[in-house]
């Protein structure tokens, strides 16, 4: 899977965690009374915390590529972290260290579930692979307006916030912003959206809820609502 755009929880959790090897750094400064913007403590800190640094590393790719694995990868990098921050605390029994645990703690887990969601969301789940003969069809006869141009596709996944766009024919070099149009049930569906991902002929598009706002136009939300009361897709 491409991936075109990185949404907000992305690079949040890859500052975050970037943020956390200066967090530990600070903890270990605190606790042996140093500098922590000195220059030879902090070489002193990365190279006697080289696997860390490594795992470190290992999460920053991971989430910046959007890999499933990494939500698993930042779990142990997170845990990683508070262990080394806990053993200065054990060592110390400082309140301040204590203090910093339960606030990275706090923000680390808030992270991990906001990145688990993320994940979970229709446009890395594509629903179908380059091999299928029988296209998976939620809803037919979408036209994505893209400029001066007009893609004619089907929905293969969606959720409330985000769907899965698989053209007929497989276009290059979209991305960006787009307008959708469906007429589903007799009504009348103009919707913004965002290209985030591209799979084969497909693209996962995130909703701009701000944008769906015209007079007269029904917006994803009505859609994905009319779907699942009528049965007609299931969560």
């Amino acid at each position: 899977m491409k991936i075109i755009s990185r949404s907000a929880v992305v690079r949040n959790v890859l500052l975050f965690s970037l943020l956390s090897l200066g967090y530990l750094h600070i903890v270990y400064a605190f606790h042996a009374g140093k500098s922590a913007v000195s220059m030879p403590d902090i070489i002193a800190f990365l190279k006697s915390n080289f696997p860390l640094l490594a795992l470190t590393l290992a999460t920053i790719v991971s989430v910046f590529k959007c890999w499933k694995l990494s939500t698993y990868i930042y779990g142990i990098f997170t845990v990683t972290v508070t262990f080394h921050s806990l053993t200065i605390f054990f060592d110390s029994f400082d309140k301040v260290v204590l203090v910093f645990n339960l606030l990275y703690v706090l923000a680390a887990f808030y992270l991990y579930q906001l990145l688990y969601l993320e994940f979970s969301e229709a446009i890395y789940n594509p629903k179908f692979n380059g091999r299928d003969l029988d296209k998976r069809k939620v809803i037919d006869g979408i036209v994505l307006n893209f400029g001066d141009e007009n893609i004619e596709g089907f929905i293969t996944h969606l959720d409330k916030t985000s769907f899965f766009f698989r053209a007929y024919e497989k276009k290059i070099g979209i991305r960006g912003k787009a307008k959708f149009s469906l007429n589903y049930l007799s009504k009348e569906f103009n919707i913004s959206g965002k290209v985030m991902t591209q799979f084969h002929d497909g693209y996962g598009i995130k909703v701009i809820d701000s944008e769906n706002s015209a007079e007269g136009d029904l917006s994803w939300r009505e859609l994905y609502d009319i779907l699942i009361d009528r049965g007609l897709y299931s969560i």
